[in-house]
């Protein structure tokens, strides 16, 4: 989440898509980013902790329901930018055929 969302959408200037569709996946796309960091937070918490302890027990009960959590938020995110996820799949491919010169024989 280090750079602005207006920023990313900047860079990219991709015609197919509206800036309000981008705005909109930068800032889902920045939900699953905080989903995953946490996942990754609780699964270092786990890593330290006293097997079978309470506190062990509680993180991976936390663990699985943010791993529920992650899926069906990527599900939806699939579902909700399915178009903007196919243009971006293609964007540095387009990118290099745009900007790669003529070789000279």
């Amino acid at each position: 989440m280090s750079i602005p969302i207006d920023d990313r959408i900047e860079a990219i200037q991709i015609e197919d898509l509206k800036v309000d569709t981008l705005a909109s996946y930068f800032i889902d796309m920045d939900g699953i980013e905080e989903l995953c960091e946490s996942l990754v937070d609780l699964y270092k918490k786990e890593q330290t902790s006293t097997l079978g302890d309470e506190k062990y027990l509680r993180l991976l009960e936390r663990e699985a329901y943010l791993v529920e959590d992650i899926a069906l938020t990527a599900i939806n995110f699939i579902s909700t930018h399915k178009k903007t996820i196919n243009v971006m799949k293609k964007c540095a491919s387009k990118c290099k055929i745009e900007t790669k010169p003529e070789k000279n024989n």
